[in-house]
């Protein structure tokens, strides 16, 4: 885990859908809410990216679901979590997040 903790303050603005797992072909499945693809767009992202994604961060609220445009690295990860202030976080801190242990 982090050797530093970062916390982040966030305005919860609206729900914008809810949606039940589902199991298919062995693996759980998500659909993303209409009103999340339509406020986010995400019909023209996936049609003018290579890779569009989520990463699903576990903290010690709960699950923390950011999109983001390239398979999850370092860099990625910084991207993703722009709107967090992670100037004081190395990379190793980061790729403890990014390890499946």
């Amino acid at each position: 885990m982090l050797k530093k903790e970062v916390e982040i303050k966030i305005k919860v603005e609206k729900v914008l859908g809810e949606s039940p797992p589902f199991k298919q072909g062995g693996s759980w499945r998500l659909v993303i809410p209409r009103r999340v693809v339509k406020e986010y767009k995400i019909d023209e992202l996936l049609s003018n990216k290579e890779y569009f994604g989520f990463i699903f961060l576990k903290t010690d609220k709960g699950i923390l679901l950011v999109p983001i445009s390239k398979v999850a690295t370092i860099q990625t990860l910084r991207e993703a979590l722009k709107f967090i202030d992670f100037s004081h976080i190395t990379n190793e801190d980061l790729q403890d997040i990014l390890s499946d242990e």
